[in-house]
């Protein structure tokens, strides 16, 4: 556009002002639009970048961890067991988050807490699959 703008012929000072200032206004919404888009993608891939670094610590606390009981099985096998119950506990709560979503019916009005309720469900799957992960870790020990 500021390229056709510049290409554009001449018109009356008058005329040409108030269209000038109209298309100043037209690209400064555009700009301001467009950095506040791409300051949220810079939100987004900082929140990202922190949840990796703090998944990536707890990785290294639980390496910490198996690399101190390694050797004992019976603190390997109570570890597991604690793993295991965990991952069923988190299963249970998946279930019964499903469970609560099938009450929400079609209605509009109940949109944005159905998608907390699935984002609690995804939240959820993560965890189980981040124990399944620990679960094969310790099996290689």
């Amino acid at each position: 556009m500021q390229e056709q703008w510049k290409n554009s012929g001449f018109a009356s000072k008058q005329v040409s002002e108030k269209i000038w200032k109209r298309f100043k206004t037209a690209c400064k919404l555009f700009f301001d639009a467009k950095k506040t888009h791409y300051k949220g993608l810079d939100n987004v891939k900082e929140q990202n970048l922190k949840a990796k670094q703090n998944l990536l610590k707890e990785i290294e606390k639980f390496k910490s961890k198996i690399a101190v009981i390694n050797g004992n099985e019976i603190k390997l096998n109570k570890e597991k067991e604690m793993i295991r119950a965990k991952i069923d506990d988190v299963k249970k709560i998946i279930i019964q988050y499903e469970n609560n979503i099938s009450f929400f019916g079609k209605s509009k009005r109940n949109n944005s807490l159905k998608k907390q309720v699935e984002d609690k469900i995804e939240s959820a799957q993560k965890e189980v699959e981040n124990l399944k992960e620990k679960l094969k870790i310790i099996n290689r020990h």
